[in-house]
């Protein structure tokens, strides 16, 4: 009995990687991989956080907190915090919704004094923290930092900024980072407005509006696009209430962002930068809280693709789509073409008169379906191959967290081979590791191939 193009590509996702454990998993895992010192720590967000991404695809969204800099909006805040550097947000009734002005109002003792007083413009008598300033110093420190001994590897790239982050690549280009620099942000305006928000169903629950409303906010260095004093402004964002609401869905609406994610990356945003993962996430976190819970089923999951490619083309045509956690702050404002709205809507269009066969746009899904019933045998042990690797490399991160301190003092550095390595030892059989990635070993030694490199190339095709 064959099964309806909702459950076969559910299931499809589970092969390739995807399934709600391996999701789960991954939230875990990379929940426990922040660090932390006296002056800054250091979390994984984005996808990884959110364990929508294998574990070597697309880059590593790091937050950078600087603990010594806190951020208010009351007069109250700041007299009560001991924080050696202490801004307050400003200029709300001139900028763009969920964007501030930061000026400062204490510059004591700490590590981060220069850094900060390098971006610091003066103003009318007052002193302003420049968000451009302050990224190309950030930008400019790896960079330096990138040639000294016990930078774990890690080297500035090339490629532009995207919004507030600043690229970076570590273990000879294996793994990219895109590390955006942060500063804790005492705002309670918007969240209470989130947190009273009426809703009509039954998602988000009280207890965990509650518990994102306890999180910490954040501002980061970009300003809204367009605005005279852009340079200025900093974005508040909700990142870590954000990473809670995700780890809230189920299985069916972790699904629908991950296909979204993969139709916007293939059709969508080679039209417009603007179609991002971003994006695709506030659509769904929308719907989840505007539709009853019950209907977000495995067998659901093409009418609810459906549902949300329409969604989204209403907002294209309106240029409105309300960011989840600050609904004033609007995502398409001045970021969509007249353009690149009709192309959008026409490519989405075309996408809804497909139906199910639509996905087979995403190479990942239609190289998965035609494995599949070409080589149905060759499909299921690449399938469980798959799933070993994934939990032996989350293993090899564990243990490459754990003695990153150490490589920092010995003034080392992580490759690549490193994690492969490290793999190897995270799995009680190394033979399995060996038959997965290098079966072909002896054959390979004889021609004098380099091993390694082969090794990561074929880890890199599995886990990406």
């Amino acid at each position: 009995m064959s099964h309806p193009p909702s459950v076969v590509i559910s299931r499809l996702l589970n092969d390739l990687g995807y399934s709600y454990e391996n999701i789960v998993e991954r939230q875990r895992h990379f929940a426990a991989l922040a660090s932390m010192n006296d002056s800054m720590q250091i979390t994984v967000c984005g996808s990884k956080r959110e364990g929508t991404t294998l574990p070597l695809e697309n880059d590593v969204d790091c937050m950078v907190i600087f603990s010594h800099v806190e951020c208010f909006d009351t007069e109250e805040g700041l007299r009560n915090s001991t924080t050696p550097i202490k801004f307050m947000l400003t200029g709300y009734r001139n900028t763009a919704p969920g964007y501030a002005l930061l000026q400062l109002t204490s510059l004591q003792d700490s590590d981060i004094v220069e850094f900060i007083h390098k971006c610091l413009v003066e103003i009318d008598g007052g002193y302003f923290l420049s968000s451009d300033d302050l990224k190309q110093q950030y930008k400019e420190g790896t960079r330096t930092a990138s040639f000294l001994p016990g930078n774990l590897g890690i080297i500035t790239t090339c490629r532009d900024n995207q919004g507030p982050s600043s690229p970076t690549t570590l273990m000879n280009g294996l793994i990219s980072n895109d590390n955006v620099i942060a500063f804790q942000c005492n705002c309670r305006h918007f969240i209470a407005a989130w947190s009273h928000r009426r809703r009509p169903h039954d998602w988000p629950s009280r207890e965990l509006i509650n518990e994102v409303s306890s999180l910490q906010a954040h501002v980061v260095p970009v300003g809204y696009k367009g605005s005279p004093v852009q340079f200025l402004e900093w974005r508040i964002c909700f990142t870590l209430g954000e990473i809670c609401l995700i780890e809230s869905l189920n299985e069916c609406q972790i699904k629908l962002i991950i296909l979204l994610k993969m139709i916007a990356k293939e059709e969508l945003k080679p039209i417009c930068q603007e179609m991002s993962s971003y994006v695709m996430k506030n659509l769904v976190l929308w719907l989840a809280e505007s539709f009853p819970s019950l209907i977000f089923q495995e067998y659901n999951l093409m009418k609810l693709l459906n549902n949300s490619l329409k969604l989204l083309k209403h907002c294209i045509i309106n240029r409105r789509l309300p960011s989840y956690m600050i609904e004033e702050r609007n995502l398409f404002a001045d970021r969509i073409t007249d353009i690149e709205a009709i192309q959008l809507c026409e490519k989405i269009d075309t996408c809804l008169r497909e139906g199910p066969k639509m996905l087979l746009r995403c190479p990942k899904i239609r190289n998965g379906l035609n494995m599949f019933r070409k080589h149905p045998v060759e499909f299921n042990i690449l399938s469980e191959y798959r799933q070993l690797l994934l939990s032996i490399i989350l293993k090899a991160g564990q243990l490459m967290n754990h003695r990153s301190k150490e490589l920092i003092r010995k003034k080392a550095m992580f490759t690549a081979e490193d994690v492969v390595r490290l793999g190897m030892e995270s799995n009680e059989d190394d033979e399995i590791y060996n038959d997965i990635l290098c079966p072909d070993l002896a054959m390979l030694i004889g021609r004098g191939a380099d091993i390694m490199q082969i090794v990561l190339r074929r880890l890199k095709y599995i886990l990406s």
